[in-house]
């Protein structure tokens, strides 16, 4: 099954029509969020709600411009807007989801994620924000860091935020003080940094575009350092963790499935070619992979 859809178990998310017929989704779609109840995409057409289970979709809210990327947390997600600033919409009724602000940026919005009210908006040139969002009806701004090149992907965990910025590399910044973040450290990585999440204890992993997918040690974030590398295909520019499986957006490559037992030295699994450029990854609660890829929808592979 390896390089190729898996024809019984990967399927293209749809969108019912008036008459109940299923429809493929013909929005570009450019991230997607996984958890038991819902899967949420981010696309041209706004924040689309799908059922898990049926594949249809359960609910749609259009939004000013398009959504780039979308962070759920229970019921509230923010959705990047690009130049149109930064979305806050309640997701708590999965059929109905209500915006409930929009915050301006100071350049384009372009990822979020934060912890306990506490935002990290990826502004592109401008650096990165800091935004009270304790309550979303009202969020406020605390503080920017300048991070230098262009911030595209944040990753929150305590007090460390991670910063993929493309032409600087990967930035750790301490958030202790949200109204004053203090940057901590600088790894400069081969290609361009895009993304990045943690992945347990003291690692992380940076979608570093043709320079694949770079597993970091921050156990000591004024250092970090890289421990293994991932190669692409393309261009990478999503990844996801589970445990120690690495899921990789890989372009027109498709999405690869590595493991990350040994952090010195992932291994590839298996590669699965999609249909349409594979730009963003995320694990389901059972462990299979979805992917926001560009004009063919959402995409669930199996196992």
């Amino acid at each position: 099954m390896t390089g190729a859809l898996l024809a019984a178990s990967a399927l293209l998310f749809a969108a019912p029509s008036g008459d109940g017929v299923i429809e493929p989704l013909v929005a570009r779609t450019y991230d997607v969020a996984a958890s038991s109840d819902a899967v949420v995409a981010a696309s041209e057409a706004g924040i689309v709600i799908l059922s898990p289970d049926s594949a249809r979709r359960v609910g749609l809210l259009a939004l000013k411009g398009t959504a780039l990327r979308v962070d759920r947390r229970g019921g509230l997600a923010f959705a990047s807007l690009g130049p149109d600033g930064v979305a806050a919409v309640d997701v708590s009724d999965l059929a109905k989801p209500r915006l409930l602000s929009v915050l301006a940026t100071a350049s384009a919005a372009l990822a979020t994620a934060g912890s306990e009210g506490a935002l990290a908006v990826a502004e592109g040139s401008a650096g990165v924000a800091i935004v009270d969002a304790s309550d979303p009806l009202t969020p406020k701004r605390l503080s920017l860091l300048r991070i230098g090149g262009h911030c595209r992907g944040v990753a929150v965990h305590g007090d460390l935020l991670l910063v993929a910025a493309s032409g600087t590399g990967l930035v750790t910044v301490d958030l202790s003080d949200p109204a004053r973040p203090r940057r901590l450290g600088l790894l400069q990585i081969g290609g361009s940094a895009e993304d990045v999440v943690f992945a347990g204890e003291g690692l992380a992993v940076v979608a570093a575009g043709t320079g694949g997918a770079v597993v970091v040690d921050v156990a000591d974030p004024a250092r970090p350092a890289v421990r293994g590398v991932f190669p692409a295909r393309d261009t990478v520019r999503g990844v996801a963790v589970k445990g120690d499986r690495l899921a990789v957006a890989d372009g027109s490559f498709g999405v690869a499935l590595a493991s990350i037992a040994d952090p010195g030295a992932p291994s590839e699994i298996r590669r699965d070619k999609t249909k349409g450029q594979a730009i963003r990854v995320a694990f389901t609660p059972e462990g299979r992979v979805l992917v926001a890829a560009d004009s063919s929808g959402v995409l669930l592979l199996g196992e």
